[in-house]
């Protein structure tokens, strides 16, 4: 599990790596032509799958170790982490299934428009959640993993 978050802290950082040279890109018009624009969302884009995947196979690992879930399904995995309280919202749960809906989406990212707005959504919600579950795994990794565990199985 060790190597999973380590995975997901390094793409995370690569993520807001590309995330502020495309900032720094759109302030400096003259500096940037538009292609290296295109080049950054593509490896923006390719990082949130990174971070995606990273994180629901963290997500799946956290409840493997707990012997908390019957299936592996995303559903069955937000559900209970929610219930577990490391999904914090209701609005967190919403905004982890439409992102595993655009990873699906960004398998299509050769069409300009998808693309560009696939990048824009990055930057502006999914980024955020990513860097709040790498604050939740954080935490985790200090816990007592019994914290985790129904009542009834605590030790």
């Amino acid at each position: 599990m060790q190597e999973l978050i380590s995975k997901y802290k390094l793409a995370l950082k690569n993520l807001t790596l590309a995330i502020d040279l495309l900032n720094l890109s759109y302030d400096n018009d003259e500096l940037f032509p538009e292609e290296i624009d295109d080049i950054i969302q593509e490896a923006i884009i390719k990082r949130f799958e990174y971070n995606y995947d990273l994180a629901f196979s963290i997500m799946k690992n956290i409840l493997a170790n707990t012997k908390n879930i019957d299936t592996f399904d995303f559903g069955n995995v937000i559900n209970k982490l929610f219930k577990m309280q490391l999904i914090r919202s209701l609005e967190d749960i919403e905004t982890w299934i439409e992102i595993k809906q655009m990873r699906k989406i960004s398998l299509q990212t050769y069409e300009p428009e998808i693309a560009e707005g696939l990048c824009k959504k990055i930057i502006a919600e999914y980024h955020q959640l990513f860097i709040d579950f790498e604050k939740t795994i954080e935490n985790l990794e200090s816990a007592p993993i019994s914290v985790f565990l129904p009542k009834s199985r605590r030790i």
